[in-house]
């Protein structure tokens, strides 16, 4: 329930304030299942949104090692990687993602993340993330109707 309406809550793209509100829910969907891979993966993002970079890291990186085989862990963590401005071990990640990739949806989804890194790579490896910078904004993806736990994502710019 608490990392249900985190994530609902997710996909209208959440910044700052309303980012830190998700915090609560997702840590206490851990304390009730510290095995639950996908509360740690939207916890890392929401960690990554609010500077908490230690934070951010070992939330998205304990999503996949609890599930290494999960496409969406390892997109989790690669755009937290992009966040904290670490491009090529984002680029990576998606890399790791796409070769775990079971079906054309979840390989779509890698494609487009890959595609966005190449678009928007920074000039250099170690410039910080400013608000002008993109971003990347999880939505509901309704030209594939996907809907449940399944996250879809769109990518686009910070306002």
């Amino acid at each position: 329930m608490y990392y249900r309406l985190a994530a609902l809550t997710w996909r209208q793209g959440v910044e700052g304030e309303d980012a830190a509100r998700l915090k609560p829910s997702l840590e206490r969907a851990i304390a009730l299942n510290d095995r639950y891979a996908a509360a740690h993966a939207l916890l890392g993002e929401v960690n990554a949104r609010l500077g908490r970079t230690s934070e951010a890291m070992a939330a998205a990186a304990r999503a996949v090692a609890l599930e290494p085989g999960a496409v969406y862990h390892r997109l989790a963590r690669a755009r937290v990687l992009w966040r904290l401005s670490r491009p090529d071990e984002a680029k990576s990640e998606a890399q790791k993602a796409l070769s775990v990739a079971r079906t054309e949806d979840e390989r779509a989804d890698v494609q487009e993340l890959i595609e966005f890194f190449r678009k928007n790579a920074p000039p250099a490896a170690n410039q910080a993330v400013s608000a002008g910078d993109p971003a990347i904004t999880p939505a509901a993806d309704s030209a594939t109707g996907r809907s449940g736990d399944r996250t879809a994502f769109t990518l686009g710019l910070r306002r």
